[in-house]
């Protein structure tokens, strides 16, 4: 995964946010998506990228869970 720039990332929230039925739990999902990466990479200890977990959470949200 690649982020080019701040801009993309935002681009891609507000594009969450503007397709969910719900804007919270939306936020929730990606919240707790973001947690079960940290728990992931600990318990297979997996080195942890430079990605901030929720960024990656972001770039990775299925729109199927929306």
């Amino acid at each position: 995964m690649t982020i080019n720039t701040n801009n993309e990332l935002l681009q891609r929230g507000e594009e969450l946010l503007k397709n969910s039925d719900n804007k919270y739990i939306t936020i929730i999902k990606l919240a707790k998506h973001a947690k079960l990466n940290i728990l992931q990479d600990i318990y297979t200890l997996k080195k942890q990228s430079n990605t901030k977990p929720l960024v990656h959470s972001i770039y990775n949200f299925d729109k199927t869970d929306n």
